[in-house]
């Protein structure tokens, strides 16, 4: 069963990058590792990076690699470049402990993290309920198994945390948007014309979205 025996520490910094979540609406951002909670907030998330998406057209045909791409459109008479196909965020559902998927998941920063010590530094994008709750937190790869990290109300959750799903990396001839990971301060831009948009799980409980602290 997982571990909820937390000690919760407010503003202390961490000596290394971990991914954890910010809460969108009150700005406070929480990282969990070793049975210890970090809250940060305010200027403290200038050193932050979320992880945003664009449009930038991609036709919704098969994502194998394998398979060619479609034949370019036939040309539009009116003036101006066609719309952009969208396509929605794919999470994939796997529970913790399962063996690790061999799709490939979106990345905290896209590379190997200069994280704090006894933590793998390899951590990627996952998503867990609790209580109704989106939570926003951390997988990686023990041993050919996948281990999960979330922190909700103050505590770590780890070990078998049971069902949770991880962002997929859709192959570039399918996918109409592209996963750059910002600093906070551009990413928390009200900026109506910005080109970039936070990925963000919102229900009636939060606004979440997945944040490294660097």
């Amino acid at each position: 069963m997982w571990n909820a025996k937390t000690l919760y520490i407010c503003e202390l910094p961490l000596q290394g990058a971990l991914l954890g979540y910010v809460d969108n609406k009150t700005e406070i951002a929480l990282f969990s590792c070793d049975g210890k909670v970090y809250e940060q907030k305010g200027p403290q998330l200038n050193d932050m990076y979320i992880i945003m998406r664009n449009t930038v057209g991609g036709p919704p045909f098969c994502e194998c690699p394998h398979c060619p791409k479609p034949p370019p459109p036939p040309p539009v008479p009116a003036p101006g470049p066609p719309p952009p196909r969208v396509m929605i965020d794919e999470w994939m559902d796997i529970r913790a402990g399962d063996p690790w998927p061999d799709r490939i998941l979106v990345k905290a920063l896209d590379k190997t993290l200069d994280t704090i010590p006894g933590e793998n530094p390899d951590q990627y994008v996952a998503l867990w309920y609790q209580a109704g709750e989106p939570v926003m937190g951390r997988i990686w790869n023990e041993n050919g198994k996948v281990a999960a990290n979330f922190c909700w109300n103050k505590n770590e959750y780890k070990g078998n945390v049971g069902s949770i799903q991880v962002l997929v990396h859709l192959s570039e001839h399918v996918r109409g948007f592209d996963y750059q990971w910002l600093p906070y301060p551009q990413a928390a831009s009200f900026d109506k014309d910005k080109e970039w948009i936070p990925v963000h799980v919102n229900n009636t409980k939060g606004d979440i979205s997945s944040g490294v602290i660097t």
